[in-house]
């Protein structure tokens, strides 16, 4: 696929071997996803898979704060001793979070017992708890996996914990589990991708933390200051902003519409997450060895694959627009219907999203890294402001989606003008 996108720009080399490697287990895991979420929506309600929904969104809003993202610098440092000073600054980070994140769970869970938490999260938020503190372990062991190109193993502890994940919610339901089965099945996902990398990690931790230093690890945390001072709000605004829909449907139309949200934006994810970001690495691999001084090349390049993903993306974008009711009734069952028209409204924006998620790697080639943050403070007063006006004007949830949908794809158009403002005006600057 990354060949075809690409064209005559798409050369062999060990980036891209190890591309197809991790790109493989994330469509191992995929495809597992694709053939059993019909079974579970079957098995399941759209009220119950609206707390998963809910789960997820509240869990990957606070994930950045694991880590305070050190661990995304575990790759840059070339001695192994220096590194493991560094992660054992992430893992140290990560418990400090994780203790935040319970006395905030506890006090809105069991002090404030905010207005329908006793019928959804009162009885799960510790679960909640428990998956941050995988996540952010898993960041920390994917990190040091990548240090040492066990691309393999990484690739493996993506797609096996997807397909177990997902079976024992199938099992748990056929049990009759309610939302507490598709929690544990979740949770059950996390604790077995931070096992499969965990002896990899402790393995390297026990030979080298004899050069584990109080100093080193204020040096480090001073070296590295710019993740959690920017990469760290970046990632939580842009988060927070993609997770505005589901809060905000939960609130005001309830669980079983975030459900079927839940449903809609997971099945749109799923072309973006598979092409996308293999596309996303395949480019950036590119754009990097010809470097920022030859973006005539790069230009020719972007030009190509913008061109390439908008024909890649008629297809499902027009069976979407037209047919979204349809299929997602005979795919997942009756009661998602709702969801399939979600999707007509949302694949306007999908297609945006697909055209514009690879050709954003230009801003960390370019390293505009502070653009960057501004441009996802603007998209999340967009987004703010669509919901805000639609609980003003008493949308319903399928006017609102479009709405949102315009809003996004307004937005993705303003990246990729900027993005291509940004190739011209260097251009000139290099030349």
């Amino acid at each position: 696929m990354a060949k075809f996108i690409l064209g005559k720009f798409d050369k062999a080399s060990e980036v891209l071997k190890n591309m197809s490697v991790l790109a493989l287990g994330s469509f191992v895991g995929k495809v597992a996803s694709v053939v059993l979420v019909p079974i579970i929506t079957r098995i399941y309600g759209p009220e119950s898979l609206g707390v998963l929904t809910v789960y997820l969104a509240t869990l990957m809003v606070i994930t950045p704060f694991a880590s305070f993202r050190y661990s995304i610098a575990l790759p840059l440092i070339r001695s192994d001793s220096l590194a493991i000073n560094l992660a054992t600054l992430a893992a140290c980070c990560t418990l400090l979070a994780a203790v935040i994140v319970f006395c905030f769970l506890f006090f809105v869970f069991k002090i404030l017992k905010i207005p329908g938490s006793d019928s959804v999260f009162v009885d799960s938020w510790w679960l909640l708890l428990l998956s941050f503190l995988l996540l952010g372990f898993y960041e920390l062991f994917t990190g040091w996996a990548i240090r040492k190109k066990e691309f393999k193993l990484i690739s493996y502890s993506s797609a096996l914990p997807t397909i177990l994940g997902d079976s024992a919610k199938v099992l748990l339901g056929l049990l009759g589990a309610s939302h507490m089965g598709l929690l544990a099945g979740q949770l059950l996902k996390h604790a077995l991708s931070a096992l499969y990398l965990a002896k990899l990690f402790f393995g390297a931790w026990n030979k080298h933390k004899v050069s584990i230093t109080f100093r080193r690890l204020v040096f480090l945390s001073r070296r590295f200051s710019d993740y959690p001072i920017f990469r760290l709000p970046s990632q939580f605004v842009l988060l927070l902003s993609m997770q505005l829909p589901i809060f905000f449907c939960a609130s005001r139309y309830g669980a079983d519409v975030a459900g079927q949200l839940g449903l809609a934006l997971m099945t749109l994810a799923l072309p973006v997450a598979l092409f996308g970001q293999t596309t996303s690495q395949a480019y950036y691999a590119e754009i990097a060895k010809l470097g920022a001084t030859r973006l005539a090349e790069i230009r020719e390049i972007t030009k190509s694959l913008i061109v390439r993903l908008f024909i890649l993306s008629l297809f499902p974008f027009f069976t979407l627009l037209f047919g979204g009711p349809y299929l997602f009734k005979i795919v997942y069952g009756d009661e998602w219907r709702l969801a399939g028209v979600a999707g007509s409204a949302l694949s306007i924006c999908i297609v945006f999203q697909f055209i514009t998620t690879p050709i954003m790697r230009i801003f960390d080639l370019l390293d505009k890294q502070r653009l960057y943050l501004c441009l996802n403070f603007v998209r999340l007063v967009g987004v703010a402001f669509v919901f805000l006006f639609s609980w003003y004007q008493s949308l319903s949830f399928v006017s609102t989606m479009w709405v949102y949908s315009f809003c996004m794809s307004s937005y993705y158009f303003l990246i990729a003008f900027i993005l291509w403002t940004l190739i011209r005006f260097n251009q000139g600057v290099a030349q």
